[in-house]
């Protein structure tokens, strides 16, 4: 969990980022403890969130695949990425990533 949104039926009313060191702590205490074939990202708000998810999940090329689900845009249009982790995503996430899975408004 990389975010707490608050939401409800009519919409996202807000969202709060974990901070990225604990999801960095997070990832790695999983990845160590049962490992994993593959990585999926989801809701990454900041720039700081990717590259923790990156530093964490990244066992070398071939090591696990990397599922890329960019949640950017809530179904109410609410915006769940900042504009600067847009960037992030591609430059970061994109090139080491075996499927991309993207919704429609965030293709």
């Amino acid at each position: 969990v990389a975010a707490l949104t608050a939401q409800n039926t009519t919409g996202v009313q807000g969202v709060h980022p974990v901070p990225p060191e604990f999801l960095e702590q997070q990832i790695r205490a999983c990845l160590d403890d049962i490992g994993a074939d593959t990585v999926k990202t989801g809701m990454l708000w900041s720039p700081d969130l990717v590259e923790a998810a990156v530093r964490a999940g990244w066992r070398g090329p071939g090591l696990a695949k990397w599922v890329v689900d960019p949640v950017m845009v809530s179904t109410s249009g609410h915006r769940l990425i900042s504009p600067e982790a847009v960037d992030s995503v591609r430059r970061m996430l994109f090139p080491i990533a075996h499927f991309i899975t993207p919704n429609l408004p965030e293709a």
